[in-house]
């Protein structure tokens, strides 16, 4: 049997919380772009003021933010990493309610921000 610690000692947490905020300062920034009828990853950018016109935006970690970004048309596709953590959210049925936590921040200009810090931009 495998035997988990109830939570991580301070020392690891730290460490963790280090990491963690690392990788997200290692985002590259993309400005005011337009992307249309492309096909790309979305892990490791933040993208900052861009359109996305028809694109198939495909997330492999769910390493990426959108800070008042468009998108109009395309699809999204989640490789197996990205698609435990829908799975884990939906384990109580799909008829689970998205809590307002989880929804993207949607702006009076009809941009929208997903990840941490949604203000920047």
């Amino acid at each position: 049997m495998l035997d988990l610690p109830s939570t991580l000692s301070g020392d690891k947490r730290q460490k963790r919380e280090r990491l963690h905020k690392l990788l997200g300062e290692m985002l590259i920034n993309i400005t005011n772009q337009v992307f249309r009828d492309r096909s790309f990853y979305i892990d490791g950018y933040r993208f900052i003021n861009c359109s996305f016109i028809n694109c198939n935006l495909y997330v492999n970690r769910g390493t990426f933010e959108f800070h008042r970004c468009r998108e109009e048309g395309g699809n999204h596709t989640w490789d197996a990493e990205a698609m435990k953590c829908i799975q884990l959210y939906c384990e109580y049925g799909p008829s689970r309610a998205v809590k307002d936590s989880f929804k993207p921040v949607f702006h009076e200009d009809g941009t929208f921000s997903i990840g941490q810090g949604v203000s920047i931009g």
